[in-house]
């Protein structure tokens, strides 16, 4: 066989040459940048719900309280069917007589009632850990009057949605 015809133009071997995997490696390396911000900003968004279902299941147990006993708690633990005034009265969010904090279902914010007495509460969601990174709402807060404000870069965008 003739080596001419062999390695000819017409004849060369399949493949890829190393600059066209190069290509198509930035490529997909241009798009990751663009998407990765973009998902990580999506991330931070749902995570926000975490905060606000914490918050408003907070708020229902805090008007079945005050119906029950006419009063606001600051008591996240405890018991909702506890007498009131009694020690072990409050929410029944978490474990233990007296507890002042908790953590959301994924662990992305802390729950603290920051305000409680005979005719208003006031809880606040707080970010944590990875949540940290969400700039637009550090932290969440809603009372008794179902006022909802946020502190953060861009507050306006916490309660949307």
């Amino acid at each position: 066989m003739n080596r001419e015809v062999m390695f000819s133009a017409s004849h060369r071997p399949a493949g890829f040459t190393l600059i066209e995997l190069m290509i198509v490696v930035v490529i997909m390396a241009i798009l990751a940048g663009i998407a990765y911000p973009s998902y990580q900003k999506y991330s931070s968004q749902s995570r926000r719900t975490d905060a606000k279902s914490a918050l408003g299941d907070l708020a229902n147990r805090e008007e079945k309280f005050y119906f029950q006993c006419n009063t606001y708690t600051n008591n996240l633990g405890g018991s909702l069917t506890a007498a009131c005034g009694a020690a072990g009265s409050g929410l029944g969010l978490t474990a233990g007589a007296t507890v002042l904090t908790m953590n959301t279902v994924n662990n992305t914010y802390t729950i603290a009632i920051t305000a409680a007495d005979a005719t208003r509460f006031s809880a606040t969601a707080t970010a944590i850990r990875l949540q940290t990174k969400d700039t637009d709402c550090a932290t969440l807060t809603l009372d008794s009057t179902g006022a909802r404000t946020a502190t953060g870069v861009n507050p306006s965008v916490c309660w949307t949605r």
